[in-house]
């Protein structure tokens, strides 16, 4: 992830005409790029744990009290 941003960091701008090179306007077309290079690794980060807090919801339901069992999901039998 380090990488991809020191590569969208080290990107040259275009040179503008008279007047349109605003120093703000720089920085922030710099850190759109550094954030779109970032997503892919955020994203995935997020897969990750919702995957994790699923795993964790399903061992949860195994364990329900007796009054509760009786509305439970049966599991199938073959």
């Amino acid at each position: 992830m380090e990488a991809a941003v020191e590569d969208a960091k080290s990107i040259p701008l275009r040179k503008k005409m008279k007047g349109k090179n605003k120093p703000s306007k720089k920085v922030k077309k710099r850190e759109e790029a550094v954030a779109r290079a970032k997503k892919p690794f955020l994203e995935r980060q997020m897969e990750e744990e919702n995957l994790s807090t699923k795993k964790q919801k399903i061992s949860g339901e195994i364990e329900l009290p007796k009054s509760l069992q009786r509305f439970a999901r049966k599991k199938a039998t073959t």
